[in-house]
């Protein structure tokens, strides 16, 4: 339970006026998350929510043979779980949680009660949910048509993003599973990028070294993310 908190590092709550984020503070728990942590697997049913306020939480659609490819990122622009508790249905995909930060727990009943009392509330969550949908079709055609390099970029610098730090917990394994590659693709990619000294690559690990380098070789995706979660949630004016 968070009393009197202002409850800003998170998008959607951030975009909320300061009655609402009173309303909402006192059935949230903060909680740290950490990389490879399982929050739903499929044909579960949600029974907490995560707020998102640093960190990386993967969407991954699952195939029969096994395989796996991410079909959405939950960042701190919004919710996990609010898609399937509002429409009372059971989770149709995998979320687990790809680079550590900070989450903000409610539990399903409290989270449709406020629904129910806040408008302001179920607004924000509809805009959210329409940007997160957004969020898909662009990765289809980030799939289809972007190389494999471009991805790798813009996926890195969006992580980097989120986590609010520019070195992050991430396996070569995990980002070709990301990225719908082979493992060698991104181990390729990997080496050529820091011996140009974009990234450096520890075990486990991969820090950005030169942003705007990295940046520049992101597709166009990366700023159309940005843009479209800019118009979900605009910027305060200076």
């Amino acid at each position: 339970m968070l009393m009197n908190q202002k409850l800003t590092a998170n998008r959607l709550l951030g975009a909320l006026g300061e009655a609402d984020r009173i309303a909402i503070s006192p059935f949230v728990t903060r909680e740290a998350m950490v990389s490879g942590h399982l929050f739903y697997d499929p044909g579960d049913t949600v029974q907490h929510l995560y707020f998102v306020e640093s960190g990386v939480i993967s969407l991954m659609t699952l195939l029969r043979e096994g395989d796996a490819v991410e079909c959405g990122m939950v960042g701190r622009e919004g919710v996990l779980g609010a898609g399937p508790a509002l429409a009372g249905l059971p989770i149709y995909t995998r979320a687990i949680c790809q680079v550590s930060g900070l989450t903000l727990k409610i539990g399903v009943e409290d989270f449709l009660g406020l629904v129910d009392a806040r408008p302001a509330f179920r607004r924000a969550l509809i805009q959210y949910l329409e940007g997160l949908s957004n969020q898909a079709q662009q990765s289809v055609a980030c799939r289809a048509w972007h190389r494999a390099e471009a991805r790798f970029c813009r996926w890195l610098v969006a992580a980097c993003d989120q986590a609010g730090r520019d070195e992050i917990d991430l396996t070569q394994e995990f980002l070709a599973q990301m990225l719908a590659v082979q493992r060698t693709t991104v181990s390729q990619i990997a080496g050529e990028m820091q011996a140009l000294g974009l990234i450096q690559q520890k075990r486990g690990r991969i820090a950005i070294l030169d942003r705007p380098g990295t940046e520049a070789r992101a597709c166009e995706c990366l700023d159309a993310s940005r843009a479209r979660w800019n118009d979900v949630w605009p910027l305060p004016r200076a």
